[in-house]
């Protein structure tokens, strides 16, 4: 089954009129037809991470329920003059701002999409906001970043649908907005239908990249095969190009020279996910600048993923004078340094 999400009740009210809805009594905002599930999340990225986590524990662990997809829809901002207003946009990529000129580095990604959004951490009001979050993204809104990364969590394919209510900044008009909401939840409605008649899913997008590239000359693993098929078929998406593109980007000569196959498909996978978030390659290039003088029978790991600030120290020892020089490396290990990196200092990086 699927899950609809929608911040506010307005924008799901041509859904709420069309569907024959039973309210869940367990969660407010959770509702239920007959195909699908819809979720009033709220607004923020905070209240909408606790409401959908609520909503997709309950469905999985307490009702047994398979959810295929989730899709997002709903209004938001346009932060680029290319944008059109009244337009509904699949969403690429998907950002989010932790505090104002500071942004959070994970980011999510859809299986379709033409255009990336951010969430912003408070409704946009100023032309200096917007100008600064149109460097990340072509949209703003506030909660949909907070959706993707749970839906990633429960491993949900995540779609995100949004309507261009106005443009970001000084001349945005809320009330105005509110009063046009069961408008654009039409248009919502009929988009989402279109949909539903088309039989656009994220299944179908995955089938139309498959692709036959070899790669014979490394070490896949069955979970590595199908990490390396999801970010071959979102780089696609994301570029609008074929998977012998993508690979054409990256440094596969180097790649493919690593010895033993199993450095490779490590290299392999970790040069796609930079390519699709570039950042994440900045944050690893300095972290192993930090740590590149480590003792060799020091090692030093962190969180792939860039999720927490955890450090972990692993250490073996043969003789005393290791353990003087290992308590003096531990004595000025820069763990303030290595966690400001994390957390997007951008004095640190």
């Amino acid at each position: 089954m699927k899950l609809l999400s929608f911040a506010h009740k307005n924008e799901a009210s041509s859904f709420l009129e069309a569907f024959n809805y039973t309210p869940l009594a367990e969660l407010k905002g959770l509702f239920k037809s007959h195909d699908h599930f819809l979720l009033i999340t709220g607004e923020g990225q905070i209240p909408a991470l606790g409401q959908i986590n609520k909503a997709l524990s309950l469905l999985i662990y307490k009702y047994q329920i398979q959810l295929t997809e989730h899709i997002n829809m709903g209004i938001c901002g346009g932060l680029r003059e290319s944008i059109e207003l009244g337009k509904i946009y699949r969403v690429r990529s998907l950002y989010a701002e932790k505090s104002f000129n500071h942004m959070q580095f994970q980011s999510y990604h859809t299986n379709q999409g033409d255009v990336d959004l951010v969430s912003s951490y408070e409704r946009v009001k100023s032309d200096k906001h917007k100008d600064m979050l149109s460097a990340f993204a072509h949209l703003v809104d506030r909660e949909a970043w907070s959706l993707a990364r749970a839906s990633q969590e429960f491993k949900i394919d995540f779609n995100c649908y949004k309507m261009v209510s106005d443009f970001a900044g000084n001349d945005t008009n809320c009330f105005n907005i509110q009063e046009q909401a069961h408008k654009f939840s039409d248009k919502l409605y009929d988009f989402y239908k279109q949909l539903e008649d088309q039989n656009i899913s994220a299944d179908t997008i995955v089938k139309s990249t498959e692709s036959a590239l070899d790669f014979s000359n490394f070490h896949i693993t069955a979970s590595q095969k199908n990490k390396l098929d999801k970010l071959l078929q979102s780089a696609c998406i994301a570029f609008s190009k074929t998977p012998e593109w993508v690979l054409a980007q990256l440094p596969m000569n180097e790649i493919e020279n690593l010895k033993p196959a199993k450095k490779r498909t490590s290299a392999l996978l970790f040069e796609l996910e930079c390519l699709l978030n570039p950042v994440k390659k900045n944050i690893v290039q300095s972290m192993n600048e930090v740590i590149k003088n480590t003792p060799k029978n020091f090692h030093v790991n962190y969180d792939p993923e860039f999720e927490n600030t955890e450090i972990n120290i692993k250490l073996s020892l043969h003789s005393e004078k290791q353990k003087q020089e290992l308590a003096n490396y531990l004595k000025d290990f820069p763990l303030n340094k290595l966690q400001s990196i994390i957390n997007g200092d951008e004095n640190a990086i």
